[in-house]
């Protein structure tokens, strides 16, 4: 009877571990998943890190410094996250607001892999900020930073050059329809006059970056994380991060009224 019993207690055992154990392991990856965004929300390197594969503790204290391990800013902070998971990869979705009321949003990707039996994040990616409509739950447009550099202040006062800029921003889009465009930075070269008629030469630069999607989901990587897994933890990291473009630009301006009527744009190779 006794020996019976021990069978029966077997046989529960082994059921039970048969159903648990994937259950587990997605429970474990949602996790470190929600540990990971939490750490972000309280600035909190150190969680984030000892989450980490080895190679990526490496490459964080590069990044970080050896006694720097927070993360993040204090402004815009996280109102807000929701995760998802699949597979061995997470996506955290993150609202964030300020003092002024706005509202922001940004994604991290993050993969994992099993190492000695304990899950451990092999890459991680994040997206741009993004202005977010809270209302309508979209993206309003990225957050742009510009910048200026030997710009004489004549003619391009604060206001021209807000205008000017967004003017920049929306030719770029024309030809990037499906892209991000990002801290753009413009370098006066020179200038000339051709009677009321002033042309301004620019070189400018600016961050072109794809709209957030999840890498783990890409299937050229999916195939790549098959043949070398350390060019897949490359590309997965470098898959959303703007990639620089030059260009070059001749705005001319009517001396008379301060008016940029005319802005030409051209790719610098």
């Amino acid at each position: 009877m006794l020996q019976k019993c021990f069978k029966s207690m077997l046989i529960v055992l082994f059921c039970f571990c048969i159903f648990i154990i994937p259950v587990f392991a997605q429970t474990t990856i949602y996790d470190m998943a929600k540990t990971w965004a939490e750490a972000w929300q309280m600035r909190n390197g150190q969680q984030r890190y000892d989450m980490m594969s080895n190679a990526m503790k490496q490459k964080f204290k590069k990044e970080q410094g050896d006694n720097d391990i927070s993360i993040g800013w204090s402004s815009p902070w996280v109102e807000s996250y929701t995760i998802k998971t699949e597979n061995t990869n997470a996506e955290i979705c993150y609202i964030m607001t300020d003092s002024t009321g706005e509202y922001y949003i940004k994604w991290d990707y993050i993969d994992f892999q099993k190492q000695n039996n304990e899950w451990k994040i092999i890459a991680y990616t994040q997206s741009e900020l993004y202005n977010y409509d809270k209302s309508s739950q979209s993206i309003k447009d990225i957050t742009c930073v510009y910048e200026y550099y030997n710009l004489e202040k004549d003619i391009f006062n604060e206001y021209h050059c807000n205008l000017f800029a967004n003017a920049v921003k929306q030719m770029l889009l024309t030809q990037y329809p499906k892209k991000s465009i990002s801290n753009i930075a413009f370098y006066q070269t020179g200038k000339d006059n051709t009677g009321k008629i002033e042309t301004i030469y620019m070189d400018i630069t600016a961050d072109i970056s794809d709209i957030p999607q999840n890498p783990a989901k890409q299937q050229s990587l999916q195939a790549l994380k098959k043949q070398n897994m350390q060019n897949y933890i490359k590309e997965f990291e470098n898959y959303i991060q703007p990639k620089q473009q030059k260009y070059t630009i001749e705005a001319k301006i009517d001396l008379e009224t301060e008016c940029i009527f005319s802005i030409s744009i051209q790719s610098k190779s």
